[in-house]
């Protein structure tokens, strides 16, 4: 799993997250490949993960990749293997989207 850390200041500064886009209502999904941090084919999960901020309700799509090989991690990003994710940062949204791929299993 790719991850990076967000800078140290505003929400979730210095929390681990996921490789993602924009959290906009017009998202066009069909761009969500072009924005990964490496080219690979990825196919999109079915089903939604759902978090509720103070100020907004999230729904995300979840776009997996098939095994990469040997790839190094893009500049400013590194993997972690799934038994060391427990020990991450990660904000409860991006958590419940690393139960949601795990929930998933062999469609992940």
């Amino acid at each position: 799993m790719s991850s990076s850390a967000r800078g140290r200041r505003g929400a979730f500064g210095g929390m681990t997250e996921l490789p993602g886009t924009p959290w906009t209502s017009d998202f066009d999904a069909r761009s969500a490949p072009g924005l990964a941090p490496i080219a690979a084919t990825y196919r999109c999960l079915p089903g939604t993960v759902e978090h509720v901020f103070t100020h907004f309700a999230l729904r995300l799509r979840v776009f997996v990749a098939g095994p990469l090989g040997h790839v190094a991690a893009p500049a400013g990003h590194r993997f972690v293997s799934p038994s060391e994710l427990e020990g991450e940062a990660l904000p409860t949204v991006m958590r419940k989207v690393v139960a949601f791929v795990a929930a998933k299993g062999d469609e992940a």
